[in-house]
């Protein structure tokens, strides 16, 4: 009983009308951006702790990028979107570039205009591996550190064509396909743990590097395989309530108190089993012959206010971007009017984050119509 009508739930208010990828996407920069609000808080207002809902799991939010990259874009090849020819490549180049140039290079030139002009005189190094994709946070500027997962992600859109024509070579049948998905689990997996291993820098060389990424990026694209000529079935019916609450248990895994996860745990396992989760959500939700869900409006958000939910994801790339500016910025107009006195203890937290939400969640929806809808367009045309 309680089964089915968790499944109603997620039919009526979240899978018949919000569309799961966007919804994944919401959850993932929401956690990131309150991972980040009390980073520059506790420096800029000498506090020790911070309210336990805001230590969410940033680094498992960039391992759902990472996988909706690769299962999304996969759609692309596995579609005949773009094909493998010379032609075919270099269409899946541009559009990738029109995607993610502008914005990046926009967030680039405020950094410039309103932070430390002097730095990029000062580290050509520095700038040169920000402009050439393969930046990895350290030794950057203030607004520019999360940028590395920008180097990443370009780094494996690179790689993606000729990783397809592998994957593509492997996935004729059931047997050969599900092979080559432990194959990646246990590169994943077995790279991860050889770090830990040798004692390499995690940040550096597993969280950051393109490569330890590859089990998320191209599992996703090879997901494609499973669910391009699929049907739906009970049994997908029954999974989709079970995968959210494998995927939120997760999640809440790292944030509630109750539960003290180890670090080690959350490094070097967690990346594996949100593989998983995603597996499953995807398998569960997405299949041939689903209805897509119909545009975001005004209207649509009227008739079903968690839309708003979806549309977060929507401009997720954009609050990406600018959050960790827009931050800074807002907890330094709260330093600088001593506002602290008035938003005491955890207050002064919930006050900057939704001061700054509010306005990376206006400024994205300015970008979005003013950049990226214009770009969009652009690449629907090549």
């Amino acid at each position: 009983m309680l089964l089915s009508k968790l499944n109603y739930l997620c039919d009526k208010f979240f899978f018949n009308k919000i569309d799961i990828f966007n919804l994944l996407r919401s959850i993932a920069i929401i956690c990131v951006i309150l991972a980040h609000t009390p980073i520059l808080i506790i420096q800029s207002f000498n506090l020790e702790t911070y309210p336990f809902y805001f230590n969410t799991p940033a680094w498992m939010a960039m391992w759902i990028f990472f996988f909706l990259s690769g299962y999304l874009l996969g759609k692309g090849f596995y579609n005949n979107k773009y094909e493998l020819s010379k032609q075919g490549i270099l269409k899946f180049y541009k559009s990738r570039l029109i995607r993610i140039l502008p914005l990046y290079f926009l967030l680039l030139f405020i950094v410039f205009i309103f932070y430390n002009p002097d730095w990029f005189i000062k580290n050509p190094i520095n700038v040169l591996r920000l402009f050439t994709f393969t930046y990895n946070g350290i030794g950057g500027i203030n607004g520019t550190g999360h940028t590395w997962f920008i180097s990443a992600i370009v780094q494996l859109y690179i790689l993606a064509p000729f990783g397809y024509k592998l994957l593509s070579k492997f996935d004729k049948n059931k047997k050969s396909l599900w092979i080559l998905f432990f194959v990646l689990l246990a590169f994943g997996i077995g790279y991860r743990l050889l770090t830990d291993l040798f004692k390499l820098n995690y940040y550096k060389y597993v969280l950051t590097f393109s490569i330890a990424n590859i089990d998320l990026f191209f599992g996703g694209m090879l997901l494609n395989s499973v669910t391009k000529n699929s049907a739906d079935n009970v049994w997908k019916s029954l999974l989709r309530p079970i995968s959210l609450l494998i995927f939120l248990g997760l999640m809440l895994s790292y944030t509630l108190p109750v539960i003290d996860l180890s670090w080690w745990v959350y490094d070097y396992i967690y990346p594996t089993l949100t593989f998983l989760a995603l597996i499953l959500v995807t398998i569960s939700n997405d299949y041939e012959g689903k209805t897509k869900p119909l545009p975001v409006t005004f209207l649509s958000v009227l008739k079903n206010p968690l839309r708003i939910v979806e549309y977060i994801g929507i401009i997720s790339f954009n609050m990406y971007l600018f959050h960790a500016n827009i931050i800074e910025m807002v907890t330094n107009l709260f330093k600088q009017y001593n506002l602290q006195v008035v938003f005491t203890g955890n207050s002064i937290f919930v006050a900057i984050f939704f001061v700054m939400f509010i306005i990376t969640f206006i400024f994205s929806i300015f970008l979005h119509y003013v950049i990226e809808m214009p770009m969009n367009t652009l690449r629907r045309k090549m």
